[in-house]
């Protein structure tokens, strides 16, 4: 998704599925696709338990606030 420039927005264990030893991510209904990696967004929008800092501060981010998502998920 990020070398394609999507970003998810809504990364939780509810929308990862695992498929034998393949995690696919489901529910792109809140993802956007972004000009490039660097380009940022405004949007509130998710889950709040795992958006990312700057979401939730009503900051510009950009496809990296998944990466906050994953890190989250995996704690």
């Amino acid at each position: 998704m990020f070398e394609k420039g999507v970003i998810h927005r809504d990364l939780k264990p509810e929308n990862i599925v695992i498929d034998g030893n393949v995690l696919k991510v489901t529910d792109f209904g809140f993802a956007k696709a972004l000009a490039s990696s660097r380009q940022m967004t405004r949007t509130v929008i998710g889950t709040p338990l795992y958006m990312s800092p700057q979401i939730l501060a009503k900051d510009p981010y950009t496809s990296k606030c998944d990466i906050w998502s994953i890190g989250i998920i995996f704690y």
